[in-house]
């Protein structure tokens, strides 16, 4: 059997605060609706969500949805 200390050396956990999740979406949320990244938001949570809601605008478009991205 496995001790704690053993056991959380072996496992890393990324607990993420509700400010955390809540940056994170809000990432994904300009990404996916807006296309544009907000400049005073600089945590790492939101880049990541953002990151990620590019994804789904690109994967959207390549499925012929035919978001925009950014501005005209």
């Amino acid at each position: 059997m496995m001790d704690v200390q053993t056991y959380n050396r072996l496992i890393k956990v990324d607990v993420m605060t509700k400010q955390d999740l809540s940056s994170y979406k809000d990432g994904v949320f300009d990404a996916v609706v807006h296309g544009i990244r907000d400049d005073n938001k600089n945590d790492y949570h939101y880049k990541q969500g953002y990151d990620y809601g590019l994804g789904i605008v690109q994967e959207l478009n390549i499925q012929g949805a035919c978001f925009l991205e950014g501005e005209e």
